[in-house]
């Protein structure tokens, strides 16, 4: 369940962002460890392929 991505979504528009990137870390509630590794993993990858765009 992803509570948080709506509300970041609102905020953003609130606040007049018209680009946002939003990483998802799922799933890090309610599963094994292994599977929030997994997760934090992936999302260590996005946030590093997102910060190569913005390299000057």
């Amino acid at each position: 369940m992803d509570a948080m991505t709506p509300v970041l979504n609102a905020c953003c528009q609130f606040l007049g962002i018209d680009k946002k990137w939003l990483v998802d870390a799922q799933p890090l509630q309610f599963t094994n460890q292994h599977e929030r590794e997994q997760a934090l993993i992936r999302a260590k990858q996005a946030l590093t392929a997102l910060s190569h765009l913005f390299k000057v």
